[in-house]
């Protein structure tokens, strides 16, 4: 089989020449791919410290959840407390909690600014 290319006996006889347009798409497409494998590698690594960021903070996740429940069921507790009490100590409860919500709803005032003192004139 003869060899095709330049260094085959000076002749370029049956070589067929590659249009430019076909060459620029060529080398397009190689880089293209090249990009595309470099972003799938970085998407695997990051997927992959995501996977253990989220094995991390699944505990964290079920502590959080445990205490959510333990709050839940204290306040049970303690709605049907105050409902077991006489009315008048619960009435007295609520309204010191309705006065503390309302406090907490108020606004706070506004700083007022301080007078500025004049700029000096720029023809000195």
């Amino acid at each position: 089989m003869p060899l095709m290319g330049r260094a085959a006996a000076g002749s370029i006889e049956g070589m067929t020449r590659i249009p430019s347009v076909l060459k620029w798409l060529l080398v397009r497409r190689a880089r293209l791919l090249g990009e595309i494998q470099k972003t799938e590698k970085r998407l695997r690594g990051r997927e992959a410290s995501l996977v253990d960021e989220l094995a991390q903070l699944e505990p964290r996740v079920a502590t959080l959840k445990a205490r959510l429940d333990r709050i839940q069921a204290l306040g049970q507790q303690h709605i049907a407390l105050l409902k077991s009490r006489p009315a008048a100590l619960t009435e007295k409860v609520l309204s010191s909690m309705e006065i503390g919500d309302r406090q907490k709803a108020r606004p706070k005032p506004k700083a007022k600014p301080k007078r500025a003192s004049p700029l000096p004139s720029a023809d000195r």
